[in-house]
């Protein structure tokens, strides 16, 4: 029995490989989503989707805290604000700034709204 399990755990190292995922949590991945959401073509539809769905969900936040008047507002985006709009700002913000790619997605998206939209 300790052999065949010895078999089985020896086989379970060799043949399973360790999924590497791409760290969803950084600029590095939001801004390559994004980029793939913005291009002409054929497209990472998966990855085009997670920004998308991102900004989309980051607008909605911007929105109700607005409206809701909870915090100090970090923007002042206008409602008729476009998903590729935002994504063509948070795409040149991250490009113009890679040394902020580490920091976490949501940090970076309120800092390209802000230089976007400032509050007068």
């Amino acid at each position: 029995m300790k052999f065949l399990i010895g078999i089985c755990l020896f086989l379970l190292v060799v043949f399973v490989v360790p999924v590497h995922s791409d760290d969803t949590h950084t600029g590095r991945y939001l801004r390559d989503a994004c980029s793939e959401a913005i291009k002409e073509g054929n497209k990472d539809y998966l990855k085009s989707g997670y920004c998308i769905g991102y900004l989309a969900s980051s607008i909605q936040e911007e929105q109700f805290r607005r409206e809701a008047g909870i915090g100090e507002a970090t923007s002042c985006m206008p409602k008729e604000a476009t998903l590729e709009q935002v994504s063509r700002i948070v795409v040149k913000f991250l490009e113009d700034h890679p040394e902020q790619l580490p920091l976490p997605s949501t940090v970076l998206v309120w800092m390209a709204f802000a230089e976007a939209w400032p509050c007068k």
